[in-house]
């Protein structure tokens, strides 16, 4: 029977964000559906129009997630008896921008949007532009650690490391984005011209993973 040593391994890695990811939620409402849906067009170009002169493009602004559905209201007949009564249908459109690093080009967005008739919901995050490259040195850190670990313990019960056995890892989406919550409320919007030149630097991305990786282990 072979002899193997199994070690899990951490890797770490801690970068500067250089995009910004603004996202910004709309919402139209009317209890005929065509007038819905027009609602949400009328929002979604009022959008376009104020990005353009800022150099957004139709295509540079993403839907994140769109849907449409019915809204009811629990009410109470003469008798006492609830029924759900019909209130309209409700279009929701999530948008996304993404930029380089650029704080007084994220002033002049917050300024276009805060004067946009759609008032959209939105959130800001600093994230990485160049996510595999993140991905990798993430999985070559993670990798080291662990045959650090397995020499480690080689050493201590007197073996030596042999052949690796096999790499264990579970492939998913990273969280690639800074901590720095960065909000502006709704009724300071109109200001956000003033604040073009702030010296406002996101917090560092910190992300971890981990890998399983099996040695054969032989006498020294």
């Amino acid at each position: 029977m072979n002899r193997v040593i199994t070690v899990k391994g951490v890797g770490k890695v801690q970068i500067a964000p250089d995009l910004i990811v603004t996202e910004m939620s709309l919402s139209a409402k009317d209890r005929e559906y065509e007038r819905t849906m027009e609602l949400a067009s009328e929002q979604l170009e009022d959008i376009r129009a104020v990005l353009k002169p800022l150099g957004f493009e139709a295509a540079d602004i993403k839907t994140v997630s769109f849907n449409v559905s019915q809204e009811y209201a629990s009410e109470r007949d003469k008798d006492g008896n609830y029924f759900n009564r019909f209130v309209g249908y409700i279009c929701s459109h999530r948008l996304k921008i993404e930029f380089g690093l650029d704080m007084e080009r994220l002033s002049q967005v917050l300024s276009a949007i805060a004067g946009c008739l759609a008032s959209p919901e939105f959130s800001i995050r600093f994230t990485a532009k160049d996510k595999s490259s993140v991905s990798n040195a993430l999985l070559a850190s993670a990798a080291a650690n662990a045959a650090e670990k397995a020499q480690v313990l080689a050493s201590a019960a007197g073996v030596s490391l042999g052949e690796i056995v096999s790499i264990d890892y579970n492939f998913g989406d990273l969280p690639l984005y800074s901590r720095t919550n960065y909000e502006i409320a709704d009724q300071c919007l109109r200001s956000a011209p003033k604040m073009m030149g702030m010296a406002v630097a996101p917090d560092d991305i910190e992300v971890s993973d981990s890998v399983t990786m099996t040695w054969e282990i032989k006498n020294s």
